[in-house]
């Protein structure tokens, strides 16, 4: 489904097509939706890239669109899983120990934040989940393909809120609630992990 399509199928579930007013918000709403479903990590979000050290530099910036890592996702040039630790655990680190040497542990903040600080170029291995935007009017991406349906009724909570619907809304919420953990769980079967929570990472 293009995200045209998408929309016009949410104006025409709320019997408002002809609402000039609503349609112009309705981008909007999609893009809110999306950025609230996307923190919950799905298996089409995952992607992997290499994270640059530079010697003498306590940090490297994130990669563009990052929502999180995978667990055990972010590795030493050998394979080993780094330590992942608070910003102010590292930052203590940083500033008291100043040991160098390819990191062991990070923390992430506006940016990835490493100990011992890097004394050289180290290519880190990274697993993350990305941010994946809602799709333009004659496009579709996995937002209205592979969980159209998930997608819908977290528009449609918006919506109905917008529209001042709290009855609507609610059941949109719920509906929305229940796609939710199906989604989930078939993310933690497309990862092998049979399960996906907030506590993994």
């Amino acid at each position: 489904m293009t995200g045209a399509a998408f929309k016009t199928a949410i104006l025409t579930h709320v019997n408002r097509s002809g609402d000039t007013v609503l349609t112009a918000v309705i981008p909007t709403l999609c893009d809110l939706a999306v950025k609230e479903l996307q923190k919950h990590g799905f298996w089409f979000q995952l992607t992997s890239t290499t994270v640059s050290t530079a010697a003498a530099t306590k940090y490297a910036a994130l990669p563009t669109g990052f929502v999180r890592e995978v667990l055990n996702g972010f590795r030493t040039v050998g394979g080993t899983a780094l330590d992942k630790r608070t910003w102010a655990e590292v930052d203590y680190w940083q500033r008291s120990s100043a040991g160098t040497g390819e990191p062991d542990y990070f923390a992430i903040a506006d940016k990835f934040y490493f100990y011992p600080i890097p004394d050289a170029i180290y290519a880190l291995p990274l697993q993350y989940y990305t941010a994946l935007a809602f799709p333009g009017d004659s496009a579709s991406n996995a937002w209205t393909d592979d969980v159209w349906d998930l997608t819908f009724y977290s528009v449609l909570e918006l919506v109905w809120d917008y529209l001042g619907n709290q009855e609507e809304k609610a059941k949109a919420m719920a509906h929305k609630g229940k796609l939710l953990a199906q989604a989930r769980a078939l993310s933690g079967k497309h990862v092998s992990t049979g399960r996906v929570t907030y506590r993994d990472w």
